[in-house]
């Protein structure tokens, strides 16, 4: 199946490495742990960190200056204190192509990664620490009920995401889905009708069925596959391929899983983005 993308919105994406402004912010705890003494930044003292925002929950701000919150702007500042950085630079880059391999000057990416199969041919992975809640949000006037709705659709995807894979690869729509370089292409071509439905995060969809003129006439429905954590599909931290930094990420990073901290981050900054739908009660269709 061959997506068809806005050309603008992909041209020059193999261009891409660290594009954007980035911005630092200063760790002044450091434990200086024997990890810490083994890691290797791009920059002395610094962890450069590629994500891609505005990400709802993830990376919380419009610009690399005013990053102010989210599950992985905070992992990535804890991760510098455990691996003895003193400040944390975030660098604003294309998904796709920090996906595909062709970003590579950075120490980690945290983007709500999935560990993909044709992900790890091109980088490396630690383990997973969060597994995300995606769901569809479906313009009025258009069914989304079962799998067999699911494939009459004409989607919106983000270029080189999960939920691409699975739309693509288990969904299987009868039309070609439509892909965007970035959530907010992504959620112009819904309000614009050029999309009957976009597929993302269930924290996303939830800010974005609140905007004009998606307000009221629109519907969250969660789209996930069954098992998803037990078959490995859960945001996990990126390096570029063949890094030596990665044992070491793993392990600051298992220290931080195990203390708790990111169900208390989630609770903190994704939960409350669902505008207080209940999981339990949203129309669920499992693939």
């Amino acid at each position: 199946m061959n997506l068809k993308p806005p050309g603008l919105l992909l041209a020059g994406i193999a261009l891409v490495v660290l594009t954007g402004c980035s911005s630092s912010t200063t760790n002044t705890e450091s434990d200086g742990s024997a990890e810490a003494s083994a890691f290797t930044p791009v920059t002395a003292g610094t962890l450069t960190v590629a994500t891609v925002f505005p990400a709802p929950g993830v990376m919380e701000g419009d610009t690399p200056q005013t990053l102010k919150g989210g599950v992985d702007w905070a992992l990535a500042n804890q991760l510098a204190k455990e691996l003895g950085m003193g400040k944390v630079e975030f660098v604003n880059t294309n998904f796709a192509a920090l996906m595909s391999g062709q970003v590579t000057k950075y120490d980690i990416a945290v983007a709500n990664i999935i560990t993909l199969e044709k992900r790890k041919s091109v980088n490396d992975y630690t383990d997973c620490y969060y597994s995300p809640v995606n769901a569809a949000l479906v313009r009025d006037g258009k069914k989304l009920e079962t799998i067999e709705d699911a494939k009459a659709l004409k989607w919106g995807l983000l270029t080189g995401s999960v939920n691409e894979s699975f739309m693509l690869n288990s969904i299987k729509p009868a039309e070609d889905p439509r892909s965007y370089t970035s959530p907010v292409a992504l959620t112009a071509g819904l309000q614009d009708g050029a999309i009957d439905a976009e597929y993302i995060s269930l924290q996303r969809v939830s800010a974005d069925a609140l905007t004009e003129p998606l307000k009221g006439k629109s519907k969250i429905v969660l789209l996930n596959p069954e098992n998803a954590k037990s078959l490995g599909l859960c945001s996990a931290v990126q390096l570029p391929k063949g890094s030596k930094n990665t044992p070491f990420v793993n392990t600051a990073l298992n220290k931080i899983v195990d203390s708790g901290a990111i169900d208390t981050w989630v609770g903190q900054y994704v939960t409350p983005l669902y505008n207080g739908l209940d999981l339990k009660t949203l129309p669920s269709i499992t693939f």
